[in-house]
């Protein structure tokens, strides 16, 4: 049931914002603005994290349309730790979000950011929460002419949101950056090659050729309905004005900048959302091919599993104009319940989906008791041992699927009518990993929910945004923490640490009528390696059988549990 974990994790993963007070803003002024129209902002402090602060800024958009509320844009804006009047200038960067408007991985590339010592400011685009409509976003799917003028309309929140960290004393305003992520990139590179100030973009997983994304993508697949379903004179009209914002008209004038080195484009080559073939189109216009960072065999959501290194490549893009002598803010002040989260994202990224070092090994052994409404408790067990190699054991005793024990050390064995059976003739040249009987599929899920969790490790304040993280202490003295989902999440996790070493000793959940308790026998990470883990159980019989049996067998038994997971 540590899967239980990361899922927990995964739905409560990404930022939260402990809010201040509301009552102690300050009005501010921009003098100086790409259109000639001085304009005021307020201030407020929002949220204190270790290492930065993050404020809550307003502002007006300097284009005014009939939806009252989109015409403020509220942006939150990161400020690291150690800026003092009269230091030295340093970057910005302003980060846009996907699609769907999601402030968590915003959160983590503004904290990213802003832990390398980079102020960053994020902003809701047009028609996005506080500025959006009842129904949503999905309001611009039904209304393509809104999405339309939501895409022109950003393109000068990005211009007056350059004007408002110009003018910040500690902003260096010849070195402001953009940096978005899937939409958020495509406008980031549009933005960029509209607004001459704009010094550096960072451009994730996005392409040019807006209209080939839209009718491709399933996540556009409303919109692309109701374009197709126009009047041809209408519809015309209509793609012409999106073309008008494609990243492909601004390309000419970003070339230069991206011949310089200031642009950079992380793309995953099997992207399902944003066709190769339109990031190699804006690549090419941009002259850049061959600087493009690819991430091998990864789509547009699986490219998670290689989210720390695109945050981290990221930043360091971004910190090559930072003035010398500036270093990362201290975490001094991040709470210790905070740290024992970090600590066990880590551990359990470790497991699911990274190799044990030469010579060491990985190990999980748990009990299971789970209870759902009046049912009998069900109870089980589960170990699972492997190495850098090809060895590993599992065995499993749980409710519905059985118990099986199976493993290789030296050939592949099962363990079935009371027997070993081990699959030691005909043995072909190789053996197999564990990772073979798993699907491709699968695998890519795990690693990319193992590259969310060592992302949220590095910065887990941004779990706090779904999720209440609190010191607890069991009355037989063991230490642990209690995580509390927030609406509509409110299920309820338990740590509980041995008292002794502080490892991870229970997990204690509950979500509505169902609820649980993990017991931890053994959880270790590149711990030496043992051979005899690997061995089947000593006091059956041994029966030599065909390796391939043994390894159809493999087979099966995975199948099976993925018919099982789908029901």
């Amino acid at each position: 049931m540590i899967k239980m974990l990361f899922i927990f994790c995964y739905y409560f993963q990404i930022s939260s914002l402990c809010a201040f007070a509301y009552d102690n803003g300050q009005s501010l002024s921009v003098q100086n603005t790409f259109d000639n129209r001085p304009f005021a902002y307020l201030e407020r402090p929002l949220a204190v994290r270790p290492g930065y602060k993050i404020l809550r800024l307003q502002y007006p958009s300097p284009m005014t349309t009939a939806v009252e509320q989109n015409n403020t844009v509220p942006a939150d804006y990161y400020l690291p730790d150690g800026v003092k009047p009269g230091d030295p200038q340093r970057p910005a960067v302003i980060c846009l979000h996907i699609l769907d408007g999601n402030e968590a991985l915003t959160d983590l590339v503004c904290s990213a950011l802003a832990a390398r010592g980079i102020p960053a400011l994020a902003f809701k685009l047009p028609y996005y929460g506080e500025r959006g409509l009842p129904q949503g976003p999905m309001a611009m799917a039904k209304d393509p002419k809104l999405f339309a003028a939501a895409l022109e309309q950003t393109g000068f929140d990005v211009r007056r949101t350059v004007d408002l960290l110009a003018s910040r004393p500690e902003i260096d305003p010849r070195k402001i950056g953009i940096a978005g992520i899937s939409l958020g990139g495509i406008i980031a590179a549009g933005a960029a090659g509209g607004e001459p100030r704009i010094h550096r973009a960072a451009l994730l997983l996005a392409g040019g050729d807006v209209l080939s994304i839209i009718h491709s993508a399933r996540e556009t697949k409303p919109l692309s309905e109701t374009i197709k379903a126009l009047p041809f004179e209408e519809r015309t009209a209509l793609e012409e004005k999106i073309e008008a914002g494609d990243p492909l008209r601004f390309a000419s004038a970003l070339r230069d900048r991206a011949l310089r080195g200031q642009v950079l484009m992380i793309n995953a080559t099997a992207d399902e959302v944003i066709p190769k073939k339109c990031t190699e189109k804006l690549a090419d216009a941009l002259a850049i091919p061959d600087k493009i960072v690819w991430l091998d065999g990864l789509g547009h959501y699986t490219a998670m599993a290689e989210l720390p290194f695109a945050l981290k490549t990221a930043a360091e893009f971004f910190a090559r104009d930072l003035p010398p002598g500036v270093v990362p803010p201290g975490t001094e002040s991040r709470k210790s319940e905070l740290k024992k989260l970090a600590d066990v994202l880590r551990q359990a990224a470790a497991l699911l989906a990274e190799r044990p070092r030469p010579g060491k090994q990985h190990s999980l052994e748990m009990l299971i008791l789970l209870t759902t409404g009046d049912q009998n408790p069900l109870a089980g067990r589960l170990r699972i041992c492997r190495d850098a190699g090809a060895r590993f054991s599992l065995a499993y005793k749980l409710p519905v699927i059985g118990e099986i024990a199976l493993g290789q050390n030296g050939h592949p064995w099962i363990v079935a009518h009371g027997a070993v059976l081990a699959g030691t003739e005909n043995p072909a040249p190789a053996m197999k990993s564990l990772e073979d009987f798993v699907p491709p599929r699968r695998r890519l899920q795990f690693r990319s929910l193992a590259g969310v969790m060592r992302a949220c490790a590095a910065t887990p304040e941004v779990l706090l945004r779904f999720t209440s993280v609190d010191d607890v202490v069991r009355a037989d003295g063991r230490p642990g923490i209690a995580l509390v989902g927030k609406q509509p999440f409110t299920a309820r996790l338990e740590m509980i640490f041995h008292r002794e070493n502080r490892t991870l000793d229970e997990l204690k959940f509950k979500a509505e009528a169902f609820e649980g308790l993990v017991r931890l026998v053994e959880m270790k990470i590149n711990a030496p390696a043992r051979p005899e883990r690997f061995d089947p159980p000593a006091a059956l019989p041994v029966k030599k059988v065909e390796q391939q049996e043994v390894y159809r067998m493999f087979a099966d038994l995975i199948a099976a549990a993925e018919s099982l997971g789908r029901m």
